[in-house]
């Protein structure tokens, strides 16, 4: 905060002609893939597309549903028709068989979103790709730090996008990036050449002091203290207008123009804050979150009722939260709530649901039959191990009641 402020009484808040030097040494930790900072990932749906539709006739994007609602916009804005494919329930991610059945003479390109760990399928998709000659743009938002990201050089016609947005363990108030192969020197070029605009100083502020809000609604001592005492007079009394309240993702919006800042160039601020950051953060981040994971892992296994994602500890693990699958799901969330266990019953939205995307919609079997049994549990650094331990027994004692 203190550097923020002392950027702006010094008048170099807004600069960006440093990006470049931090770009480079940030790319470093992509296996020598070139790489774009931007101001939010999902634009760089939005810039890819773009190229890729002045170079072809094809428009339509597979993609998960399971995703923020505003990255269906940027497909629809980039001039291309989202259509959406079912789920693994085991993963999230995008079910193969439901990817290939959608493809199609005018498929020009698939978005997959990562979740928790890299789905045993992936591998196989992206072969099939490449032989159609159908493009990758992989959504890593949550996926930062995952062996995938730092060892596989990416093909020519494949992307991926990163997330440095102000929730994520490397981070800034928002910024995200495109990672190219440095074979396809077109995109690098494209990307180099994109009029992104200046960004503009209220919109910096703005997300700025959203930032501040998310870091004090996170603080330990003031959710155990405080907020956890309004989140229980909310759910005792309204818990359907609280479970609106806590919405991560609200008020779903059908873009018609580029919301402001979206085009923005990243500031040199934000890259060096990425930068800083990145070293310090990512590996240890990585590990604290699996071993929060597989805590859950062994103590719910067994648990009757209760799904949880199937890994093994050889996969490709990032795990940023812990999502199980119940039924009776809102009455173990108040469970949970009412003795000060952190939780959530927001992960991503169910796009294929969402009013605004109504001629998108389309059967989607996993997906619609698991969305609202979805309960998330922490696994961030600072959250105590015992804590997991005694979340993991109050659900055992909750499946044991319900069956």
């Amino acid at each position: 905060m203190k550097e923020f402020f002392m950027q702006i009484i010094l008048g170099n808040i807004l600069k960006s002609d440093d990006v470049i030097h931090y770009e480079r040494k940030i790319s470093k930790h992509f296996n020598s893939n070139e790489i774009k900072l931007l101001n939010h990932e999902r634009i760089g749906i939005y810039v890819i597309l773009k190229k890729l539709v002045k170079e072809s006739k094809k428009r339509e994007v597979i993609m998960s549903p399971f995703t923020i609602w505003d990255v269906v916009n940027m497909v629809i804005m980039a001039g291309c028709k989202p259509v959406f494919a079912d789920i693994d329930i085991n993963n999230f991610s995008l079910n193969f068989k439901s990817v290939n059945k959608n493809i199609n003479r005018n498929t020009l390109c698939v978005i997959y979103t990562h979740y928790l760990f890299k789905s045993p399928t992936f591998n196989k998709l992206q072969l099939n790709l490449k032989k159609k000659k159908i493009y990758l743009i992989e959504d890593c938002a949550i996926f930062n730090g995952s062996k995938h990201l730092k060892n596989n050089k990416i093909h020519k016609h494949e992307f991926r996008l990163l997330s440095f947005g102000r929730s994520k363990f490397v981070s800034t108030f928002s910024a995200g990036a495109i990672l190219v192969s440095k074979e396809n020197v077109e995109m690098i070029q494209y990307l180099k050449k994109f009029n992104f605009k200046k960004p503009s100083i209220f919109w910096l502020l703005n997300y700025f002091f959203k930032t501040v809000k998310l870091t004090i609604l996170s603080n330990v001592f003031l959710f155990r203290f405080i907020f956890i005492w309004l989140i229980k007079f909310l759910t005792m009394f309204d818990f359907n207008k609280f479970k609106n309240v806590s919405d991560n993702d609200p008020n779903p919006t059908l873009h018609k123009i580029l919301p402001k800042g979206y085009v923005s160039k990243i500031t040199n601020f934000q890259a060096k804050s990425i930068f800083l950051k990145y070293d310090k953060k990512v590996n240890k981040n990585k590990k604290d979150r699996i071993k929060r994971a597989k805590i859950y892992k062994k103590y719910l296994s067994d648990c009757d009722g209760v799904s949880l994602p199937k890994f093994k500890n050889s996969d490709d693990l990032v795990f940023t939260n812990f999502p199980i699958i119940l039924n009776n799901r809102d009455d173990l969330y108040k469970i949970l709530l009412n003795k000060n266990y952190d939780c959530s019953i927001h992960f991503y939205k169910n796009c294929n649901k969402i009013d605004i995307f109504k001629k998108f919609h389309c059967n989607l079997k996993n997906l619609d039959k698991i969305y609202n049994k979805i309960l998330v549990l922490p696994t961030y650094p600072d959250y105590p191990i015992k804590n997991i331990i005694s979340i993991c027994k109050l659900i055992k004692n909750f499946s044991k009641k319900s069956h």
